[in-house]
Order: structure tokens, then C-alpha cells, then sequence
């Protein structure tokens, strides 16, 4: 638990953080690197003069994990990145100044995204040297040759996106995707509760009703109906002659 008070010509703005466990992992050679840190039940109390309503937050999950290689290398080497913000709460007061008559579902917003990596690190990163090479001529320190979505979750406000995907790189075809190796996978990803978000929108008068007939055309283009009422589903394909196919229509 930490408690403070800053105090300024303006006012004292006092605050409050505290946390269930946590964990700290960090682990360093001169082949690779990985951190991690997780942590449960952080609240945040926060008032002030300069804040025109008293902030108070809830976070039950928050992760972040990352391991990467660092030694040059002729072959690929495996990578990762994992963001986790779950169980987002913020208190009623926070909702009620732009949803003053609830229509927003107020559950627990989850963001989670889990990526696995291949990469050909083409210098040594902690090299000091090397890297004032890199910035000095612009180039990459590394080929990505490999990425797999492994989990994305976004879930809030009554809207959810689910997505999971492979892809290789083609890092001798800088042409296709304007000086970004040429991509080949796939992407598969689920909308649920889109539709009813976008009309409670329009209700608040957070979205427009263009803007909203925009967003529905494009749903309409890049996915397709799910099974249930208000869902959707795309399969997004790049093959190997850059092609961006969605749901079998061409798009690039």
C-alpha cells in the first residue's frame, strides 16, 4: 500500500495504491532476455484540484511479459510478447459522467494479447557500437521471419473481439507491403455484441449516425454473420503472392 499528498499552489492532490501479490521475473545472458511482471488486485484512489471528479479504479489481473533474443545469429531465434489487463473496474461516478443513464453494460473490461515470435537478430542488441550503427544507417537490427497471434481478447462495454493467427515473412520481398517483409497466414477473429454497442452509441450521442453506417459497411465487407444473433466472424488470408483476401474476397 502507498499513500501520498502533493501539495501545490493549485491545491493538495492526495492518492492511494493498493495491491494484492505480485510477481518480478527477470533473467539476462548474452544469447537472450525475459521479463516478467504480474500483479492482482490493484486499486487506485486518486483527488485533487486539477481532477474534476475523485478517480477510483479496480485492476484484478495486470501481466506483462516479454523474451527476447539478443546475440547475433544466423538462424531464428524464439521471441514473445503477453499484455494482460484484466478485470477493469472504474466506480460509478467515473461511468456516470459520459453514461449518466447506464446504458453501457459496466462489467469488467479484459484486455489480453499473447504473441510468439521467430527472429534473426542481425547484430549483437547489447553491443554498443553495433547499435549506434543501426541509428546512424537505418536498418533493422533484426528480421522478423515468424508471428503467431496466440490469443487477443478485447472485452468490454458489452462488445467482444476474439483473434488468433500465423504468418511467415518473406524478408526478400520488401516491395509487396511498401518496405515491410511480404506477410503470408492467416487471421481468424470473432465479433460479438458489435451491432448493440454501435446503437447505444448513437443513443449517447458518442457516435454519429454516419460514422456509424461507415463502421457497419465496413463490418459488412471484412466479416461475415455468425451463428448467433449479433455476431460475426472473418478470415482474413495473405498468400504468397501478397494477395489480402477477406472471407475469400479480394481486397488487395
Amino acid at each position: 500500500r502507498m499513500d501520498f499528498a502533493v501539495t501545490e499552489e493549485s491545491g493538495t492532490t492526495n492518492g492511494k495504491f493498493t495491491s494484492g501479490s505480485g510477481d518480478l521475473t527477470f533473467a539476462m545472458s548474452a544469447e537472450n532476455m525475459t521479463y516478467t511482471v504480474k500483479g492482482t488486485e490493484l486499486k487506485v484512489d486518486l483527488t485533487g484540484p486539477e481532477l474534476p471528479l475523485p478517480i477510483n479504479a479496480e485492476i484484478a489481473e495486470t501481466g506483462f511479459s516479454m523474451a527476447m533474443p539478443l546475440k547475433k545469429s544466423d538462424t531464428p531465434q524464439n521471441a514473445s510478447l503477453e499484455v494482460v489487463l484484466g478485470g477493469f473496474q472504474m466506480a460509478e461516478t467515473l461511468w456516470n459522467v459520459f453514461d449518466p443513464t447506464a446504458k453501457l453494460p459496466r462489467d469488467p473490461a479484459t484486455i489480453r494479447v499473447a504473441l510468439d515470435a521467430k527472429v534473426t537478430p542481425l547484430i549483437d542488441l547489447v553491443d554498443p557500437e553495433a547499435m549506434a550503427m543501426v541509428e546512424m544507417e537505418s536498418v533493422p537490427p533484426a528480421e522478423l521471419n515468424a508471428l503467431t497471434l496466440r490469443e487477443l481478447v478485447i472485452d468490454a462495454v458489452g462488445g467482444t473481439i476474439l483473434g488468433s493467427g500465423a504468418f511467415t515473412f518473406d524478408n526478400s520481398d520488401l516491395d509487396s507491403f511498401d518496405g515491410f517483409p511480404r506477410p503470408e497466414g492467416k487471421l481468424d477473429v470473432s465479433v460479438i455484441g458489435a451491432n448493440a454497442l454501435i446503437d447505444k452509441l448513437i443513443e449517447m450521442g458518442l457516435m454519429a449516425e454516419e460514422d456509424a453506417m461507415g463502421a457497419r459497411m465496413m463490418m459488412g465487407m471484412m466479416t461475415v454473420p455468425g451463428p448467433e444473433p449479433d455476431t460475426a466472424t472473418s478470415t482474413i488470408v495473405i498468400n504468397d503472392q501478397g494477395h489480402i483476401l477477406a472471407n475469400g474476397q479480394r481486397l488487395k
